[in-house]
């Protein structure tokens, strides 16, 4: 209930944030929609998608016009129809493709039906015959509630295959229109009548069981008819509104209640009607809005505003749609898009939507006018201005979802706004101020239409110090501040329009480097300036002096780079530093103050994804993001923990750029790159949280090709013999939303001692290992760390060579005897061939036959004796030290393979050893059997099932207890037993001088740093060699190890057995002297 209750919870979870999320997407903008593609480069056989389809397992199968493709993620692979084999597909041109109620996979194709077979990867061809022809060219599929499968045929009409009998195919004759009908389109409704559509006769709905049917057709009379007559989709949505997709008429909504249809088409003079009129697919996604395949692109329908956006392809962008011609649409369990067109199959991840892009598409005039953006500036209307390089200054107004250009030019003619511009900045007076790389700094009313150019002029001192600007800062007093890459700082004079400048000086407070690339000013009033080579400077803009703060090799606190990017303070007071090459810096503010030239670093070793930061801003839940070379980053500076945002590895080409971020008055952070704009909001992020299953694709040998009598998806153990020295296992996690990301963990259970984190890596590879029986696990992951819920398990069986099994030693055994009577019997005829010894020999004979057939039974006897000995001790009747070793190897194997964290109790492994006796070994053995067989009797009668009591030695015991109390109530008991056992031995050797009874013991589980290590023989060599130490050195009655406190390797063990130092193991266990 808890599982279940976890599960619906992440579901409804992943549901509401997604539907938050891509209901503000579609709102805004789905012209730029951003597709992964995938073509004849990747491995599709043909580039024509004309189906698209999820089976059970998760795998993807893609239907083109030539071949059937099976993706997984990462490989794509074919199946194409060959001549000579029967049991491949039957034609290379796919039609449809489904999968019905029990689980067998369809393919309509040009050669007729077949039916896929997963144990041996081939194809079942399934005749249908019509007026005693075959029919070839099928259309469509589609699979009922019932789990009848219904077949659309190009010409000869419907045909259905009952699932009470699924060999024969059958032609629908109820209703004689489509006797020859070309049918395109099946579909069962939720009341569950069937709707057919036809190639040029309409629509038919059938319900079962009733004699007649409904048939719509268009009719140019009446506007409320069918609005063309040859169908293609078909689709009932959540509201139970029947959607039917024409060929040349658009789209049709039926309304039951009027028996009418209400027409969708695509208008050349309204960009918000239907993409085209030819529409091949309609697919409802989880969100509930309708994705329209047509000859146009796809067009998305907003019910409520009763509007569509079209997605299109735009040769301009190589990441549009790959096509506009779209004859297939599909959703898969991970709520991924995928859309097949006449050029390849595109995908789209819903879980980038809280991701908004914009660029510049040549075919949309109202798009960005560059794709390098270099700055953003927010006025105090909501206005976001976007300075680009190379188009100019761009500018996004609240509420609208499309880019503008802003073209304003001054009284005088060159007063021209740079195309090439570097910085923005909105001033008190909601004045923007404009950067360029080459003309100086612009000023731009928007209430009085008026720009002002500030610039470098030749002759006036007071001028702009360069005119390639950096950066521009208005501080708190209202003082403007422009910096620039060669020059030096620039601080507008108050009164008229020239400039202070601070360049390069070799005094002590002075400049000392004048590549400045931005600046800032803290709580305190300072003016903060990063460098390109000098580090970070500070100002005080009232006695005019600088102190410089920089990389000192000698200190690993310093600033770790002095190629200073971007500067930034948090609500906190603290600073972020960003380099180029060296990373993130964190300034405390107690530090900042006292002039402390000390920093948290934050590199790639420490989670940062690049070591050039670009811009750093903060949202309004503390989060600090960071933008890199790399992508987007969200630091939790509290526990210093980074989540990674790889837009770069998409959308920007590996690099965000300089300076180029923002967040807006509206908490939207805006991101500038080589590939136009970002903006997410950080509390509406999409996380990908669908469970991924991971199946098995591949089991392979070096040595020899395998076959399986099912599906490696539904194989449950493989068996390999002692040939196969190299095999591997490929697996797959069948989440398609970044497969690349994917991560795989396995463990061969009986080999490997812990699971194996394999990373993105989906393979396992073994070689040479031991005969026996072994389990592989294997789990993966999704992108986002989601790790599959089932785990593959497969038995792996490794033969013994052929000499080697137990047949071969049954063979070695009789053909030893064999042998032994063959050479018996050639001696004896060799004395029976002389004559003169003929009467001895016979006599030898028979008495080497009688002395063979006794040692024959002396040895049976012997070996039944022995087989008893190897789990009993004949003198005490008890189990012997064979029987507690494997009993405690066994224990400790269970608990090494569960969860240690779950094992509430330890056990307690005790050897006894009795004092040494002077007497004969007769005596002596028999009076220490009989104090071994009293100490067992009193255990016994103890009543105590958790005590095994078993002969270790002639004077030893061994005893397995469960601890079920704490430590000093475990010494207390052995302290009692160990007395309790010296007065049963003064008892029965008759002795009563001082004796001293050893006790040695290890608690197991051993636990500490690597407790794995100690199996069932390890630990009872430790306790033995422990009991050796304390009879040679010790006075302590009772020894014993508690915890391990080193990390135990093999070396360290084997120096420990040697060792004759008590303290030595002092040094590696927490040991109990008592």
């Amino acid at each position: 209930m808890k599982t279940f209750y976890f599960k619906a919870r992440l579901k409804l979870l992943f549901f509401l944030t997604f539907f938050t999320l891509f209901s503000q997407t579609q709102a805004k903008n789905l012209s730029s929609l951003g597709f992964k593609h995938i073509s004849t480069e990747h491995g599709l056989s043909q580039k024509t998608v004309q189906s698209i389809y999820q089976d059970k397992h998760g795998f993807l199968w893609i239907g083109t016009q030539e071949g059937l493709n099976r993706y997984d993620g990462k490989n794509i692979e074919v199946f194409r129809y060959l001549s000579s084999d029967s049991t491949s597909i039957s034609n290379d041109v796919i039609r449809d493709i489904v999968q019905d109620k029990a689980g067998n996979l369809w393919i309509a194709t040009n050669g007729g039906l077949n039916r896929f077979i997963g144990r041996s990867q081939t194809f079942d061809r399934l005749s249908i015959q019509d007026k005693n022809q075959a029919v070839e060219r099928l259309n469509t599929l589609f699979s009922d509630s019932s789990g009848n499968l219904w077949i659309g045929s190009d010409g000869n009409g419907l045909f259905f295959l009952n699932s009470t009998n699924p060999t024969t195919i059958k032609k629908f004759t109820r209703v004689p229109q489509l006797e020859n009908a070309d049918v395109r389109a099946i579909f069962e409704d939720s009341r569950g009548r069937l709707w057919v559509g036809t190639d040029s006769q309409g629509l038919f709905l059938i319900e079962e069981g009733a004699d007649n049917f409904l048939h719509f057709q268009a009719s140019q009379s009446s506007e409320n008819n069918l609005s063309h007559n040859s169908i293609r989709a078909i689709l009932e949505d959540h509201k139970g509104h029947l959607w039917i997709g024409t060929r040349g008429g658009g789209l049709n909504r039926y309304n039951e209640l009027s028996s009418s249809f209400e027409h969708y088409k695509s208008s050349p003079r309204d960009s918000k009607s239907l993409g085209h009129n030819r529409v091949y697919k309609i697919l409802e996604d989880d969100l509930q809005r309708l994705w329209i395949a047509t000859d146009s692109g796809v067009s998305v329908f907003d019910s409520a505003r009763k509007e569509f956006q079209r997605i299109r392809h735009y040769s301009s962008q190589n990441s549009s749609l790959s096509h506009n011609r779209v004859l297939s649409i599909f959703q898969d369990k991970g709520k991924l898009i995928w859309i097949g067109t006449s050029s390849g199959l595109n995908q789209w991840n819903p879980h980038s939507a809280s991701f908004i892009h914009y660029r510049k598409i040549s075919e949309i005039s109202e798009s960005l006018s560059h794709n390098h953006i270099h700055g953003f500036a927010e006025n105090k209307l909501g206005t976001v201005y976007v300075a680009t390089f190379g188009g100019g200054l761009n500018y996004l107004k609240e509420g609208e979802s499309q880019f503008n250009k802003l073209s304003v030019s001054g009284k005088n003619t060159d007063e021209i706004i740079d195309e090439y511009l570097t910085t923005l900045m909105v001033d008190n007076n909601n004045q923007l101020w404009i950067g360029s790389v080459s003309r100086g700094a612009f000023v731009y009313s928007e209430d009085h239409k008026q720009l002002n150019n500030f610039k470098k002029e030749n002759g006036n001192p007071q001028s702009l110090s360069d005119n390639g600007v950096t950066d521009i800062l208005q501080d708190r007093d209202g003082e403007i501040w422009i910096s620039t890459y060669r020059a030096g700082l620039n601080r507008k004079n108050k009164q008229g329009d020239g400039f202070k400048h601070y360049r390069k000086s070799e005094q002590p407070n002075g400049l000392v480097n004048e590549n400045i690339l931005q600046m800032m000013e803290d709580d305190d009033g300072y003016i903060w300036i990063a460098t390109y080579g000098g580090g970070l400077f500070k100002l005080d803009k009232n006695s005019n002096t600088f102190t410089n703060y920089a990389n000192d090799p000698d200190d690993q606190k310093s600033l770790s780079g002095n190629n200073v990017t971007v500067i930034f303070q948090d609500k906190m007071g603290r600073f972020w530093v960003g380099t180029q090459g060296h990373g993130l810096n964190r300034w405390e503010p107690e530090a900042r103050r006292r002039g402390i030239n000390q920093f948290k670093h934050y590199t790639t070793e420490s989670g940062l994804n690049s070591s050039t930061v670009n811009g750093v801003t903060e949202d309004q839940f503390g989060y600090i993001w960071v933008s890199t070379n790399r992508g987007v980053s969200r630091l939790n500076p509290e526990t210093n923990q980074f989540k990674h945002y790889n837009l770069a590895d998409e959308i920007h080409y590996n690099e965000l750029n300089l300076g180029a971020m923002l967040k807006s008055s509206s908490n939207r952070i805006f991101l500038g790159g080589l590939n136009g704009i970002s903006t997410f909001l950080p509390d509406k992020i999409s996380e990908n949280l669908v469970v991924p299953n991971v199946v098995l694709t591949s089991i392979e040998s070096e040595n020899r090709i395998l076959e399986f009598d099912k599906a490696l998806t539904d194989i449950s153990q493989v068996t390999f013999d002692h040939n196969d020295y190299l095999i591997s296992f490929e697996f797959a996690s069948l989440d398609y939303a970044r497969p690349s990301k994917n991560n795989y963990q396995y463990k061969l259970d009986g080999f490997d001692p812990e699971w194996v984190n394999n990373g993105t890596l989906n393979r396992a590879t073994y070689t040479n290992l031991p005969s026996g029986s072994y389990l592989l696990r294997v789990r993966g992951s999704n992108n986002n760390g989601v790790w599959s819920e089932d785990e593959i398990n497969l038995t792996v069986n490794i033969l013994p060579a052929p000499w080697l099994s137990w047949w071969a030693f049954t063979f070695y055994a009789a053909g030893f005897c064999l042998l032994l009577i063959f050479l018996i019997r050639l001696q004896a005829r060799r004395l029976a061939s002389q004559e003169v010894f003929q009467t001895l020999v016979s006599e030898k004979v028979s008495e080497k036959t009688e002395l063979y057939n006794k040692n024959t039974d002396f040895l049976s006897a012997k070996l039944e004796q022995l087989k008893l000995k190897t789990n009993i001790d004949l003198e005490t009747g008890l189990s012997n030290q064979k029987y507690l070793s494997e009993l405690i190897f066994n224990l400790l194997q269970w608990i090494n393979l569960n969860d240690l964290s779950q094992i509430r109790h330890q056990f307690c492994v005790l050897l006894v050893r009795l004092p040494e006796l002077n007497d004969n070994e007769s005596t002596k053995n028999e009076i220490y059997s009989k104090t071994i067989k009293q100490v067992a009797h009193h255990i016994q009668e103890k009543n105590d099932p958790n005590t095994i009591i078993v002969r270790w030695g002639m004077r030893d015991m061994g005893i397995l207890t469960l601890v079920t109390e704490g430590p000093d109530e475990l010494h207390r008991s052995l302290t009692v037993l160990s007395d309790e056992i010296k007065t049963m031995f003064e008892i029965e050797s008759e002795q009563s001088e001082k004796l001293s009874i050893k006790m040695s013991f290890a608690l197991a589980p051993i636990l500490g740093v690597n407790q794995h290590f100690f199996d069932g023989d390890r630990v009872l060599m430790m306790i033995e060699h422990l009991l050796h130490l304390q009879e040679a050195n010790s006075s302590s009655k009772i020894i014993g190890i508690e915890k391990l406190n080193q990390i135990m390797s093999e070396t360290l063990f084997t120096q420990l057995l040697e060792s004759e130092e008590m303290t030595d193991f002092e040094k590696v266990f927490d040991i109990y002297n008592g």
